[in-house]
């Protein structure tokens, strides 16, 4: 979601490119109720580390939903990854496992924790939701190593907090996924452009295109 009233902010992103949720973070998108990020972890001591806690963490206040531009982009299935979903409304915002045949589980570092030995790597899946707010928030990182507990705080690629807002009433704009396969009057078939309150109307009527 693009904090614009221009629906040509995105023209120069291509719809179809498989790095396409990358390109539009890059291009000052903002993730709408959850922002998935890949977070990959290294043993870079020759002791080996213990991760024990990982934990979103707020920069600043909360605020009011955001709107603007907004464009649906449909999430890949699941694979081997270690996924964590956490709600950074709440009080103490806590990561707990995922898996798509169970869903949300038990507080993750209550029961587990990450052993990497050196040079050993692992990609973690970091969901963070938020359904009433537009947050900023980053990962705060806990782990042993060489028998004393660390910290390290984790960014976006260019140092910049994440980011997530909850769903606005109504947004400006909204590019349909093509996967609906909403056909674009105008052009080849493809994303389809309806202003926010047509979009509204198809979510109340649970509606797959617009009338």
């Amino acid at each position: 979601m693009f904090q614009s009233s221009d629906p040509r902010v995105v023209d120069s992103i291509p719809s179809y490119d498989p790095n396409l949720g990358a390109l539009l973070t890059a291009a000052g998108a903002i993730d709408v109720e959850s922002s998935t990020q890949e977070v990959t972890l290294k043993g870079a001591r020759t002791t080996g580390v213990e991760i024990v806690d990982m934990r979103p963490v707020l920069d600043g206040e909360c605020a009011p939903p955001v709107s603007g531009v907004f464009e649906e982009i449909v999430q890949a299935g699941s694979d081997d990854k270690i996924v964590l979903v956490a709600n950074i409304e709440e009080a103490n915002p806590t990561f707990r496992s995922y898996t798509w045949q169970d869903g949300v589980g038990a507080p993750f570092f209550a029961e587990k924790k990450i052993s990497l030995a050196h040079g050993e790597t692992t990609v973690v899946r970091v969901v963070v939701q938020a359904a009433e707010s537009y947050c900023r928030w980053r990962i705060q990182v806990e782990y042993i190593s060489d028998g004393s507990r660390q910290q390290m705080t984790i960014s976006d690629p260019s140092g910049n907090p994440f980011e997530v807002t909850g769903p606005a009433e109504e947004h400006k704009w909204v590019y349909l996924s093509p996967v609906r396969g909403c056909q674009n009057p105008d052009e080849e078939p493809g994303q389809l452009l309806i202003p926010g309150s047509a979009y509204a109307q198809m979510l109340a009527e649970d509606l797959s295109c617009p009338r």
